[in-house]
């Protein structure tokens, strides 16, 4: 598996659990008091933003749209 394939599998992954913390209205928090959805979008956001990934010409708008799906129900909390 190569470094981006890798990533794309993460990113789906991730973003599969942001869709479904979305769905269930979640609102947990961490020990520290942050909202976990919100370091589940902070680290879809760096894999985003790694070279590998946003050079790689791969259509990326699903992981976008579930980024933006969560900061909108983040907004809400």
């Amino acid at each position: 598996m190569t470094l981006l394939q890798q990533y794309i599998q993460d990113l789906t992954e991730s973003c599969k659990y942001l869709d479904a913390q979305v769905a269930a209205k979640a609102t947990e928090k961490t020990p520290y008091g942050i909202w976990k959805i919100q370091e589940a979008v902070d680290g879809v956001k760096f894999q985003l933003a790694c070279d590998e990934v946003k050079n790689s010409g791969e259509d990326l708008s699903a992981f976008n749209t579930s980024v933006s799906n969560a900061q909108t129900y983040i907004g809400t909390l």
